[in-house]
């Protein structure tokens, strides 16, 4: 069997591919601003105390 289905399946996207899907921003995200507003305020404090984020589902 060859290896080259796995190949394909394992890629990854290029960078600049990749990058120019993911917003770059948080404001660049459209829809549920309630959301946005409370991540905004967990990254704000987050990085106010220079600690990472903790994770969220």
């Amino acid at each position: 069997m060859s290896a080259k289905p796995l190949e394909k399946l394992n890629a990854q996207p290029s960078d600049a591919v990749d990058l120019s899907l993911r917003p770059a921003r948080l404001a660049d995200f459209t829809g549920q601003p309630k959301l946005k507003d409370r991540l905004g305020i967990l990254l704000d404090s987050a990085r106010a105390r220079s600690q990472p984020l903790d994770h969220l589902l």
